[in-house]
């Protein structure tokens, strides 16, 4: 088979879990990951929170970063933020502190953190 390289983007590969044991996710995400990875290819994958939690969280041990998206209210001012955190990025000193940021007509904004 000739060499992939590019990117894809797997969404979402929480489907992948529906009526299959943390164990067996795990082997053929990791199967699906490596022979990505052997043709040069990065690979985005999208997993729903339920899956994730469902999955016991194997995913994070596969791949070299995760970076989990949420909304939650703001206690301060009652409203919905997006937020974003990188929890793993191997090779990389990371804080992750959860990050706001807006979805705009130019593309996603950062929001500066208050002092």
């Amino acid at each position: 088979m000739p060499d992939i390289t590019g990117v894809a983007v797997i969404n979402n590969i929480g489907v992948s879990t529906l009526r299959s044991t943390a164990q067996d996710f795990r082997d053929q995400f990791d199967a699906l990951n490596f022979a990505l990875n052997r043709k040069g290819c990065t690979t985005v994958f999208v997993m729903d929170e339920s899956a994730y939690l469902m999955t016991n969280q194997v995913a994070d041990y596969s791949v070299y970063g995760s970076v989990r998206l949420l909304v939650k209210e703001n206690p301060y001012t009652d409203k919905m933020e997006r937020y974003f955190t990188i929890p793993k990025m191997r090779s990389t000193d990371i804080i992750p502190d959860l990050t706001v940021f807006e979805i705009t007509p130019a593309g996603i904004r950062l929001k500066a953190k208050a002092d």
